[in-house]
């Protein structure tokens, strides 16, 4: 059950950042779809069934839900004739296979094991799509906000970073039949690690420090090194499991929704790009929530239960001020006359 709502709670990002920001989706794939109604409409439906039954009914509305989006997505990607973005795709793809997968595990139609194995699987996707499209925004949002920001790629560093993420991929999705010495899998990830640390760097985040609804994003993304180094060391047991996991998925992934969500916000309403108290204690509260639950599962004694509730205190209040903020704005009409 734990597992089963944990990956729901992951693949429930991706719903909400589509149906509240297709203009900017569309924007990136080069073309404009209908994605929200009909992928919002299966993945409510889905989470309906859950509860409701039946399962197997659940499972392949659920199921449906990515393949939705790939193939809506896909036929704008084919028209613009952008090539870069056919990775998306096959990140959708995967996922959709992943979660495939989860289901028939949590149905009984595969080893149980492997509902573990994909949920990890998923979240090493999910960050993938985040490496993807964070790699290309943030340091255009830096260069076009910051004229002075040096934000850049080099080859050699996104080679490194997807080459081994890939084979992080690889490696877990084999874990029920082969895995690695600990220290060979602590060194894969500590690579990870420092190599989106260094991507990062590159994007020249310090330049940000004036501008709130521009750090967001790379402050969000400083999650992911944190998150890998994290993981190396589960592996060699210094530190448990769910400190990795929930610094990727309270940390990174709820993060970068957060700031993309209310960057996107703004800009398709047709309002100036500029973040207000609210959305600065939205995001700070994001973070105090990550870091408190991060920290709670490393071990702080007798009072983890008090912690846990605190961090999904924070979490909640954080997400509650983005609806304060943005439900009247995204309900309403878009300002007359903005450019």
């Amino acid at each position: 059950m734990v597992i089963d709502t944990a990956f729901r709670v992951l693949l429930a990002p991706i719903a909400l950042v589509e149906e509240r920001t297709a203009p900017f989706s569309c924007h990136l794939v080069g073309g404009r779809t209908k994605l929200g109604d009909t992928g919002a409409a299966l993945w409510v439906l889905a989470r309906v069934l859950i509860i409701r039954g039946p399962a197997t009914l659940a499972a392949i509305v659920d199921v449906l839900f990515l393949p939705a989006v790939a193939l809506a997505i896909a036929f704008p990607i084919i028209r613009s004739k952008n090539v870069r973005n056919y990775k998306v795709l096959a990140i959708l793809f995967a996922l959709a296979v992943s979660n495939g997968v989860f289901h028939l595990a949590s149905l009984g139609y595969v080893h149980p094991s492997l509902s573990r194995v994909s949920l990890f699987v998923s979240i090493d996707i999910v960050v993938v799509l985040m490496a993807v499209v964070g790699g290309r925004v943030i340091p255009a949002f830096t260069k076009n906000a910051v004229p002075d920001a040096t934000s850049h790629h080099k080859f050699w560093v996104e080679f490194v970073t997807f080459a081994a993420m890939i084979l992080v991929i690889v490696v877990v999705a084999l874990s029920g039949v082969w895995t690695p010495p600990a220290f060979s899998m602590a060194a894969l990830l500590s690579i990870v690690a420092a190599a989106h640390a260094t991507r990062l760097a590159l994007w020249d985040p310090l330049k940000t420090i004036n501008n709130p609804l521009l750090w967001m994003m790379p402050a969000a993304y400083s999650w992911v090194p944190f998150a890998f180094l994290l993981r190396a060391l589960a592996v060699e047991n210094i530190v448990p499991t769910s400190a990795w996991v929930h610094a990727i998925t309270m940390g990174a992934i709820s993060s970068l929704m957060l700031a993309m969500m209310m960057r996107s916000s703004l800009g398709h309403t047709g309002r100036k790009l500029v973040a207000s108290r609210l959305d600065m204690a939205a995001f700070l509260l994001l973070q105090l929530a990550a870091i408190v639950r991060v920290f709670a599962s490393i071990g702080i004694g007798d009072a983890y239960r008090s912690w846990i509730v605190v961090s999904g205190v924070f979490w909640v209040s954080a997400f509650l001020l983005f609806v304060v903020r943005y439900l009247p704005m995204l309900s309403g009409s878009r300002v007359p006359d903005s450019p």
